[in-house]
């Protein structure tokens, strides 16, 4: 353990004593510690410069005691840098499992059942600014939205319904940072399983005019066969080339508003929004609650 006594440059001479005269209480707060590392300016914030400091301290310190000292700067650095490195694993994966919807898991509307929310109810919720479902599924038809499923965790919860021998239509709304700073797009989806039979294929795709119709007004378009081609970065990517072609936003703009962090902060403000309804946390990062609300308790 390390105490830290750092003396801003700009700091004046009076204030300086009289913070630093407060040094023995910190320090008794803190309590005990290995070593002190002094610092008057962040450039000397580094690893480097702590450890020589560190280094001064600890050979001193077995000098005293009279055996050989096994401290050696390289080691600790490499203990350090591993350690940093095992951090950013961690940090990667927490962020993997937090753009999946981490480990906050919700029913689906189909998981709900037809008694608590119908198609309809399900594609007025998605194309809502901050409806409670961000995302609904339809099957092929030539009049009518036979509903098909809905959620509310967006692209990694609609991809878990996405089956290889299905075509289906989907609404999914995506919201791009919180608050005032938000923008919203509409996207059609057109999903055709690479497993799906030739003329099956063919039969459903002449209806992806009609489909299209029934799911308007819709930002951007996407097709695709495969859950590869199915993801966050794929679909955030293409939304945001739509919008600088169709001239809604100037590249640089649509560079900085259009991303996966801006995605995931508008995603994470809708969840922590509908948290009640669904009787969990709005963390997606977390693993919903035991907390379960009936029908009559949302209503």
């Amino acid at each position: 353990y390390l105490f830290v006594h750092f003396n801003g440059e700009g700091v004046s001479v009076v204030k300086r004593g009289q913070w630093n005269a407060k040094k023995g209480a910190a320090h008794e707060e803190v309590g005990s510690t290995h070593a002190e590392v002094k610092m008057t300016e962040v450039e000397q914030c580094t690893l480097d410069n702590v450890l020589d400091q560190v280094a001064s301290k600890f050979v001193s310190d077995d000098d005293i005691s009279g055996g050989e000292s096994s401290f050696s700067i390289s080691a600790m650095k490499a203990d350090y840098e591993s350690m940093v490195k095992e951090a950013v694993v961690a940090k990667k994966e927490f962020d993997k499992k937090k753009a999946a919807g981490g480990g906050l898991e919700r029913k689906t509307a189909a998981e709900l059942g037809a008694d608590f929310v119908s198609g309809e109810s399900a594609l007025k919720s998605v194309r809502e600014d901050m409806g409670a479902f961000n995302w609904a599924l339809f099957k092929p038809s030539k009049k009518g939205t036979p509903f098909y499923n809905a959620g509310s965790l967006s692209i990694n919860e609609m991809r878990k319904w996405l089956k290889d021998d299905q075509v289906l239509f989907g609404l999914l709304r995506m919201g791009f940072g919180s608050g005032t700073f938000r923008r919203t797009k509409w996207l059609f989806l057109h999903w055709s399983g690479e497993e799906v039979k030739a003329v099956k294929r063919g039969q459903a795709n002449a209806l992806k005019g009609n489909m299209h119709r029934m799911l308007q007004p819709v930002s951007v378009d996407f097709e695709c066969t495969s859950l590869d081609d199915f993801t966050v970065e794929r679909v955030v990517d293409t939304v945001k080339r739509v919008v600088v072609v169709d001239g809604d936003t100037e590249g640089d703009q649509a560079t900085n508003a259009f991303t996966v962090d801006s995605f995931m902060a508008a995603l994470e403000e809708e969840a922590k929004k509908t948290a009640e309804m669904f009787g969990d946390s709005g963390d997606l990062a977390e693993g919903s609650g035991e907390k379960k609300l009936t029908v009559d308790e949302v209503i």
